[in-house]
């Protein structure tokens, strides 16, 4: 008996280990997605399981089915659940979730939409407003165990989703700077080269003096006072006429 409880947690652990080596090895958020609502099941046993993430607002996938069908009320209602719950922002590692926690907007639909409890694990990804969450439901609880794998899952999702969002946004900066090599350094290049045609015109002072080049003197033969000049400055004058 001994023998097979070790062995049965080798297998467990087994599982566990490379579940979350899965998770963290995903290149997209359907990956992710798929293994938190399907591959969890092998792990622990529920019935039906909803991920929800912030910043899509909405159900992101569902347990079992390959498209989630949005009109469906139960999916309309644990949509509404699942928002209400990521707005808390609690500390805790998980919340089960029961009628008297609910607004009364959700509450009229509890009994017929819960199959018996009702279990929140957040789901704390960087950079994001508020919480995603795993939404687990099955008849009977969860025992402390189950509950202990469910915390440690949680937060591998938590730690891939993050990790997911860090990659794409490392990308989107190394593809910004490759479009900016590729774009805008040929035309920065281009427009230094045109701009070595352009004229441009240079100026300078020194100090200078002003002469004329053939001067020619005009003197009177006599020594005396002028009394006065009857020509302006620069006027132009005629031959033989009185200055």
């Amino acid at each position: 008996m001994a023998d097979r409880t070790i062995a049965s947690n080798v297998v467990g652990l087994s599982r566990l280990l490379q579940l979350e080596w899965e998770a963290r090895q995903a290149t997209s958020m359907d990956d992710i997605a798929f293994l938190a609502v399907n591959e969890t099941r092998q792990m622990v046993n529920f019935d039906r399981a909803m991920l929800w993430l912030p910043w899509q607002r909405r159900v992101r996938a569902v347990s079992g089915v390959s498209a989630v069908e949005r009109t469906a009320p139960f999916t309309q209602w644990a949509d509404r659940v699942a928002r209400h719950m990521g707005r808390q922002r609690t500390t805790a590692d998980f919340t089960l979730i029961t009628e008297d926690i609910l607004p009364r907007s959700l509450r009229s639909d509890y009994s017929e939409w819960s199959p018996g409890t009702l279990f929140w694990l957040p789901l704390r990804i960087d950079d994001a407003a508020r919480d995603g969450g795993l939404l687990l439901m099955r008849s009977e609880p969860f025992d402390e165990s189950e509950i202990q794998v469910l915390v440690r899952l949680a937060a591998t999702f938590s730690h891939a989703l993050s990790l997911l969002r860090l990659r794409r946004r490392g990308n989107v900066q190394r593809r910004g700077k490759r479009l900016f090599g590729r774009i805008w350094l040929p035309l920065a290049a281009a427009a230094a080269i045109a701009a070595l045609f352009i004229p441009v015109r240079l100026t300078i002072l020194v100090p200078a003096q002003v002469v004329p080049a053939n001067p020619h003197f005009v003197s009177a033969p006599i020594d005396g006072v002028v009394e006065r000049i009857l020509v302006q400055p620069n006027q132009t004058v005629r031959a033989d006429q009185v200055l």
